[in-house]
């Protein structure tokens, strides 16, 4: 039997650089415009992961998505149509220069080949932090962990596009310390009798 494991690949941009800062900082209003201004590296191989060789032996790993369908993806979850909800990354690190905001994708595939061949934006927030570490999917209720706070996009037309005239934005919890660095808040766990948790890093 042989297992196969998807997983996001995104070009590393501006995540390492030798370039001087005035050089690899392109501002742009959108982020299809960052990423063309702005061009990282090719990402990081397949081959760069090794199972242990305790593991089986036919244990596959195949690349699901690539850039152009998401850029430097941070966080995932997998909804009960199996499709993929992801936040970006492309200006972490950096001061914002995305002007549109921060985009939550949604990716699919939709012919069943083990490969996503559909991307598509459910919303470009221009209010959520740079590389939002945490997304979790509940029906159409999709929870954004954004440093200072939780985010609850509610999805009412259940088109996995947000459309401001019909669905909402609700700032569930506000108040999570840490910035825009990763010890900080992150994704939602749902537990039994509709409770949840997420874990809260720190940093000295």
């Amino acid at each position: 039997m042989s297992y196969h494991l998807p997983i996001l690949l995104g070009s590393c941009l501006l995540l390492v650089s030798t370039a001087p800062a005035a050089e690899a900082i392109v501002p742009a209003p959108d982020r299809l415009t960052f990423a063309e201004k702005n061009p990282g590296g090719g990402g990081v191989p397949v081959e760069a992961f090794q199972f242990d060789s305790s593991l089986p032996q036919d244990l596959q790993i195949q690349v699901w998505a690539t850039t152009p369908q998401i850029y430097t993806p941070v966080a995932m979850d997998v909804d009960a149509q199996g499709r993929v909800w992801a936040t970006e990354g492309i200006d972490y690190g950096q001061k914002p220069v995305i002007a549109a905001g921060q985009s939550i994708m949604v990716l699919e595939d939709k012919d069943g080949d083990g490969k996503a061949d559909s991307s598509h934006v459910f919303i470009t927030d221009k209010e959520l932090r740079a590389a939002p570490l945490g997304i979790a999917v509940f029906d159409n209720k999709i929870v954004v962990s954004a440093t200072p706070s939780i985010i609850i996009y509610t999805d009412s037309n259940r088109n996995a596009v947000f459309d401001p005239g019909i669905d909402t934005r609700e700032v569930f919890l506000t108040g999570f310390l840490g910035g825009a660095h990763d010890h900080t808040l992150h994704a939602v766990v749902a537990r039994q009798a509709g409770s949840g948790t997420s874990a809260m890093g720190t940093r000295d």
